[in-house]
C-alpha cells in the first residue's frame, strides 16, 4: 500500500525499537499490545489533507494500524488547550526561577525566561504534555483486503 502522493506506507524493521517520546505517548497495537512508535503512527492522523489513507504496519503481528480521528476536536477543546495552556505556564513559572534561563526586566520590575529558558519550557513541560494526549487517540486495524 501506498499514500495518495506515492510515498511507501511506513514499516519498522524488526530490531527497531520505540523511542522515549513513544513511550510517553503510549500509542499501542490493539492486537497485540506492541508500543508502536509516536512518529510513525502520527504519519496516518486523517486531519492531514494529503494523508487520509496511510496506515502504519506493526512490527509485531503484522497488521495495519492507523488513527481514525473520531473525537479530535472533543478531546482538542477539553484536554490539549487546556494542558497546552497549563503546561506552558508551569513551565514558564519554574523557568523563572532558574538562574541562567531567565533576565530580569528593570522597566517592569520582574524577571522573564530567555530564549534558552523558553526553549526548556517547550522541550520539558509542553512537548510531553502533548505527546501524552496521544494517549487517547483511537487506532483502528485495517482489514486483510486494504478496505477501511
Amino acid at each position: 500500500m501506498r499514500t495518495e502522493d506515492g510515498q511507501p506506507i511506513s514499516r519498522l524493521e524488526p530490531t527497531q525499537k520505540p523511542l522515549f517520546l513513544s513511550k510517553i505517548s503510549g500509542v499501542r497495537c490493539p492486537n497485540c499490545s506492541t508500543l508502536q512508535p509516536i512518529y510513525h503512527m502520527g504519519r496516518t492522523n486523517p486531519h492531514k489533507g494529503w494523508n487520509k489513507i496511510a496506515a502504519h504496519e506493526c512490527s509485531t503481528c503484522k497488521s495495519w494500524l492507523y488513527f481514525d480521528g473520531k473525537g479530535r476536536n472533543r478531546r482538542f477543546f477539553l484536554l490539549g488547550a487546556p494542558l497546552f495552556l497549563l503546561s506552558s505556564c508551569l513551565g514558564t513559572e519554574v523557568v523563572t526561577h532558574i538562574d541562567g534561563l531567565h533576565y530580569f526586566h528593570e522597566a517592569r520590575g520582574h524577571e522573564e525566561g530567555n530564549f534558552m529558558g523558553f526553549l526548556v519550557a517547550i522541550l520539558l513541560f509542553v512537548l510531553p504534555t502533548l505527546f501524552f494526549l496521544s494517549r487517547f487517540e483511537h487506532i483502528q486495524v485495517l482489514e486483510k483486503d486494504g478496505q477501511l
